[in-house]
């Protein structure tokens, strides 16, 4: 007499099935979670812009900054809702799953159950109306005794083994089964709370329209403000240029000048060689040159992409890079070579990177103090600032405090952040750390 063991590589296959599916679910979870990590953040952001306006509007004064921090409240809101929807998306997946697995595991159960009773049946069929020790010491020879015990102990271990399983199973559905209520209460709650940030978008954007408004009256005083700011960025874009145009030109001069009067030797391939190490003043004239260590700090720099941290502990980004339409006029666009901060009263403006003081001007009006941080080829500019700690030629260190943010005419605080590389604009928002 053999063992079956068909039926044992059929059960052996449906427990392997029902990994396969859990496992398929669990990667699902993980998914959400990530979600969940997202509308946290996004949560705490409309905390920190609302913690700003409520500090910053004490005058009820309508002006452009004020509907700028109400413009980024609105989009940050209309992002909480899209995650909140894609929430219930995945959340709604989920349920199918579970609805789905829960099935399968009452199915897969049942069968479960099924052949344990055949196994049972078989094992009993086989012995006849023998016991265990009747059925062995009923055989004809000693070696038909130790094949009927070798079967006996097969029948044993898998009748273990599957109930073993069987309880696995129980326990499985169990889980699942609670899984799923508690999947169908989540949903309710992230149901609900996509009812109150409707309703809070609506009030906002209500109060967003309002000052648009307001605002559309005092179109002669915004073309004034906007020709103002025009004349101040166009003055700061100067002096940045013309700081790293010098930088380059003292820089080319130097590298000429080493390499002229660096010995020449009598072989004429060595000359030959040593003439063209001389940097090619048309080609390079908008790089700048550098020896080993500032080489190793610009790598260093550029290898911070989308790590680098904000120039404020606590804010939100206002404007961002670029040529943008204006928030009120109409058919008029803004330029900004940076990005606008708004954030609290007193903030301490910060280095993000380790580098050297190049300037600190203040001779912009309407851009208050502005600090220029050289890191290798790659400069970082600080603009609205007041109380300047540092002065041009200073080392400073990441994280390192430079000045306090400025309070601007209507009662905003705002830093304007700039990158460049050489002479070539960055977009800021691609350097520092996402949040």
């Amino acid at each position: 007499m053999y063992f079956n063991k068909t039926k044992l590589l059929i059960y052996l296959s449906l427990i392997f099935t029902l990994s396969i599916k859990c496992e398929s679910y669990a990667q699902k979870t993980k998914s959400r979670a990530e979600l969940e990590a997202r509308k946290k953040e996004n949560i705490r952001q409309i905390a920190e812009i609302k913690n700003i306006l409520d500090k910053t509007t004490d005058k009820k004064e309508t002006n452009l900054g004020h509907l700028k921090a109400i413009n980024r409240q609105v989009e940050v809101k209309e992002k909480q809702i899209d995650l909140i929807n894609q929430d219930l998306g995945s959340l709604s997946i989920e349920i199918k799953e579970l609805i789905k697995i829960n099935q399968e595991l009452s199915q897969d159960f049942a069968k479960l159950k099924k052949e344990y009773g055949q196994m049972v049946y078989s094992g009993s069929k086989s012995l006849g109306n023998f016991t265990s020790l009747g059925f062995l010491f009923s055989s004809n020879s000693f070696n038909e005794m130790f094949l009927r015990y070798n079967y006996l102990q097969q029948i044993a271990k898998a009748r273990k083994r599957q109930a073993v399983e069987i309880d696995k199973v129980i326990i499985d559905l169990k889980a699942r089964q609670e899984a799923l209520s508690n999947k169908k209460k989540q949903q309710n709650q992230v149901l609900n709370s996509r009812v109150e940030e409707s309703k809070d978008l609506d009030a906002i954007k209500t109060k967003q329209q309002k000052i648009t408004n307001n605002l559309i009256q005092k179109e002669g005083e915004l073309k004034k403000q906007l020709a103002e700011r025009k004349k101040a960025v166009k003055q700061l874009e100067n002096l940045i240029s013309n700081l790293i145009e010098k930088e380059i030109k003292r820089t080319r001069q130097a590298e000429t000048k080493v390499a002229i009067e660096k010995p020449i030797e009598n072989n004429s391939k060595k000359k030959s060689n040593e003439i063209k190490e001389l940097p090619d003043a048309e080609s390079s004239t908008s790089t700048i040159m550098m020896n080993t260590s500032e080489t190793s700090l610009s790598n260093s720099f550029s290898a911070s992409k989308a790590r680098l941290p904000w120039p404020v502990r606590s804010g939100f980004i206002s404007e961002r890079f670029g040529s943008h339409p204006h928030e009120v006029l109409k058919g008029i666009t803004v330029p900004n070579d940076g990005i606008e901060i708004q954030t609290n009263a007193g903030e301490q403006v910060r280095s993000v990177f380790d580098g050297t003081v190049m300037v600190v001007d203040n001779s912009i009006i309407g851009m208050g103090s502005v600090v220029a941080i050289q890191h290798g080829n790659y400069f970082t500019i600080y603009s609205k600032l007041r109380n300047v700690s540092v002065s041009p030629g200073q080392k400073v260190l990441s994280k390192e405090a430079i000045g306090t943010v400025m309070e601007g005419k209507d009662g905003n605080f705002e830093v304007q952040f700039q990158v460049w590389k050489n002479t070539n604009r960055q977009n800021p928002e691609k350097w520092l750390i996402h949040r």
